[in-house]
């Protein structure tokens, strides 16, 4: 799911971490599930001050439907995570 994570670095805001006067780089983990019709439901921002969760929050609810994943033939609704680093 490299797309996700290049989604993210696209359009996350990495001045909000730079208002926020963090000096040292930081990671942040976003939890979500990908469902059978492809879209992003039952998403987690866990490690990260309010304003980076949010942006986390606002970037990962821009991504468009994805090809949801096939187990033994069938559509099924997966778990994901992505860590985004920002700030240094």
């Amino acid at each position: 799911m490299q797309q996700i994570n290049e989604f993210v670095a696209t359009h996350f805001n990495a001045y909000i971490a730079k208002d926020l006067e963090i000096t040292e780089k930081q990671n942040v983990e976003a939890f979500f599930k990908i469902g059978t019709n492809g879209k992003i439901s039952n998403l987690k921002v866990r490690d990260a001050n309010v304003a980076i969760q949010a942006e986390v929050i606002r970037v990962l609810k821009k991504l468009t439907a994805m090809k949801p994943a096939t187990q033994n033939g069938e559509v099924v609704a997966v778990m994901y995570t992505t860590s985004i680093i920002y700030g240094g």
